[in-house]
Order: structure tokens, then C-alpha cells, then sequence
């Protein structure tokens, strides 16, 4: 029988931006927006739509107003939020107290598109302006993409001024405790391992591995760029929720560069796809850390699930977190269970997928544990 450190020589590691903030780094939504507004934020004083769109949600208490992800897919797929734009642009010089939001990306629309202004555009479709509308939203996201890669750049080299080892070091420590779990393992067994990460952080603090540091780590993958590249990428899941529940790919043409793939396949950076990752075996184990498991990031979950062969192979799937003082990994539980339910749900065969997460159970090839 062989051990869990043995079965586990190959692994692949997956990051999300709980990594940085386990580290006390500022590199949430919510810490990029208070610190270029403030604690008194203006929308007028806004210079990109998409902060106007999170200061809206938080003036309504929205529970995840910092989700940017799900603001972009709300704002852009939402009937009601695309008609209080349009109901904007109807008199883009009036101020509607009762549609803040709207009246602003409408007087924005209007000081940049000529168009909005002739009487042709107020008379025109309501498909013709949800298409000047998209366009329009489509470019402020690059500009609100460049602000938030400023803020990142600045963050990391705050950090770096502060002390030029303390990022590294303290990575290197989390990347230990993560290739190393369940056990405590040292450098000398986490040398004869092969990870990968992939990560969908921008920042990068593995480039010293050659030095000693992130023992057995191979290779690392950027899913939508890093601050290292000079661009990143922000965008929806691909697939969108049905009417009648299942998962589909999006359609509308003006909703489509949006999408994390479009965006990609659209960028002229290096971007390091995942066909990579994988050698010619399936990783004997797959960790998630700090990532929120969010449906924006499904079609990746999907694509590693269908890799490894998740129903009939041996992968195991090890989801990870480290408690603190905002944190304390109570709902991963049923993160992990939507999420692995969802996958089930592609399955070609029903009876697999409704049956998927207690095999895995009973495989002893899933796991939640915490990270000390």
C-alpha cells in the first residue's frame, strides 16, 4: 500500500487570490477600490464605467458588491441592468436620482460617442443601442483593466520596497504547506515531486524557484496573464445558465468579447494555455488553493475534470484553505459539492454524474482539509 506522500509525486496546483491575501497582501477588489476612491467614493468623479457598476452595488448593499466577475455578467446579460442604461441614454444631460447608475454610464456614453447625441440614435432600435451600449462597456473594461493592473504593480512593489525577500519567502512557505498536505513534508521529499501551478492570480512570486525556493515545483501556468506580461484579463464564463438550467455557450455576438476565451484568444500577449500542463499521466492529486470556485471559472474546472478522467481514473481532488481572521473555510463544503455536482451534470451518463461525488468519497479521492 503505498503512502500518501508517494502517491502524490505529481501534482497540480491550483491558485486563486486567497494566495496573496493568506500573505496580507492587498490584492482584493474591494482593496484595489478604497484605495484609489477612498472612503467616500463619487460616482461623478468615477473615470471608468466598471467602477461605477461596483460602487452602485455596494451603495445597495450587494452581499458580493467586490465580485467584479459577476457585476461584469450581471451588467452585461441582465435585462434590467442594460434597460436602466438604455432608459439613460434616453436623456443622457438629465441626472435620474432614481437611476443613478444608469444616468452616469449614460452621461460617460455620451461625452466619448458622438453618435448619442443626433436624434437617429434616439430613435433607433433597442438592439441598436444595447450594441453601442456593449461596445462602449467593452472598452471601459480594458481601461478599469489598467487600473487594476497599476494598483497590483504598486501593491507588489510596496511589498518588495518593504522588504525584498518577504514575498518569496513567505510563498515558498504556503507553496510547502500546500505541495506538502496531508503530511508535513520537508524540502528533501517535496524535491522528488513534479507540480505544476496553475494559477488565476496576476502576481508572480515563483521566479526564484531556481534558487532553492518552491522545492518540486516544474512549471507555472498564467490562466489570464500576469503583471510580469504587462496585461491582464478580466472577463465571464463562456457558458451561461440556461432557461431551463443547463449550462450553454453564449451566443450574442455583442456579448461574446466579454468572455474569458474571446479575451484571450483575442490578446496579443503570451499567454500560456493549460494543454501544457499535463504530461503524458494525469496528476496523481489536484489542490485547490484561495480560490472561490465561482461559475466564473467553470469552463476551466471542466476542462481539468474531463482531462483527468475525474469519474473513472484515480486523480485525486484535495481542496485546501487557511483560516484567519476574515476566513474560516466553512463554505468550501458546499462549494465543493456544487461544483462538483455541476460537473456531474455533463456527464454523458446521468447515473455517474448524480453518483460522482460519493464515489469520490469512497475512493478516499476527495478531500477538504485545512492548511496549518
Amino acid at each position: 500500500m503505498k503512502t500518501t506522500l508517494e502517491k502524490y509525486k505529481h501534482q497540480l496546483i491550483v491558485l486563486g487570490n486567497g494566495f496573496d491575501l493568506a500573505q496580507g497582501l492587498r490584492t482584493g477588489y474591494a482593496d484595489y477600490f478604497k484605495d484609489k476612491y477612498g472612503d467616500n467614493p463619487s460616482m461623478e468623479l468615477m473615470d471608468n464605467a466598471w467602477d461605477m457598476v461596483l460602487f452602485d452595488r455596494k451603495l445597495h448593499n450587494h452581499s458580493e458588491w467586490a465580485n467584479v466577475e459577476q457585476a461584469i455578467r450581471e451588467q452585461v446579460t441582465g435585462y434590467e441592468s442594460i434597460a436602466r442604461v438604455r432608459n439613460g441614454l434616453d436623456n443622457p444631460n438629465v441626472l435620474d436620482t432614481s437611476n443613478l447608475l444608469g444616468s452616469y454610464i449614460a452621461r460617460r456614453m455620451a461625452s466619448m460617442i458622438d453618435e448619442i447625441h443626433t436624434v437617429g440614435f434616439l430613435q433607433s432600435s433597442i438592439n441598436h443601442k444595447d450594441t453601442v451600449y456593449l461596445s462602449f462597456m467593452r472598452r471601459e473594461l480594458t481601461l478599469f483593466e489598467h487600473s487594476l493592473y497599476t494598483y497590483l504593480k504598486k501593491i507588489v512593489g510596496q511589498s518588495e520596497n518593504d522588504d525584498p525577500w518577504q514575498y518569496t519567502v513567505s510563498s515558498d512557505d504556503l507553496y510547502e504547506s500546500i505541495a506538502g498536505m496531508p503530511a508535513i513534508s520537508g524540502k528533501s521529499v517535496l524535491e522528488k515531486q513534479h507540480n505544476t501551478i496553475l494559477t488565476f492570480n496576476y502576481t508572480s512570486p515563483f521566479q526564484r524557484r531556481d534558487e532553492g525556493y518552491f522545492p518540486g515545483l516544474d512549471s507555472v501556468r498564467f490562466i489570464h496573464g500576469s503583471l510580469a506580461q504587462g496585461d491582464i484579463i478580466i472577463g465571464i464564463d463562456a457558458l451561461n445558465q440556461g432557461v431551463q438550467g443547463q449550462r450553454e455557450l453564449i451566443n450574442n455576438e455583442d456579448v461574446i468579447p466579454f468572455t474569458k476565451t474571446f479575451r484571450t484568444l483575442q490578446s496579443t500577449s503570451n499567454y500560456d494555455t493549460f494543454s501544457d500542463v499535463f504530461d503524458s499521466e494525469p496528476p496523481d492529486c489536484i489542490k485547490f488553493f484561495g480560490h472561490s470556485l465561482s461559475e466564473a471559472d467553470y469552463s476551466y474546472f471542466q476542462s481539468i475534470f474531463d482531462h483527468v478522467d475525474l469519474y473513472g481514473g484515480v486523480t485525486a481532488l484535495m481542496f485546501l484553505y487557511r483560516p484567519d481572521g476574515r476566513y474560516d473555510g466553512s463554505d468550501l463544503y458546499l462549494k465543493v459539492t456544487k461544483l462538483i455536482n455541476k460537473y456531474g451534470d455533463t456527464l454523458d451518463n446521468k447515473d455517474h454524474g448524480k453518483n460522482l461525488l460519493h464515489k469520490l468519497i469512497l475512493e478516499n479521492r476527495l478531500s477538504i482539509k485545512r492548511v496549518y
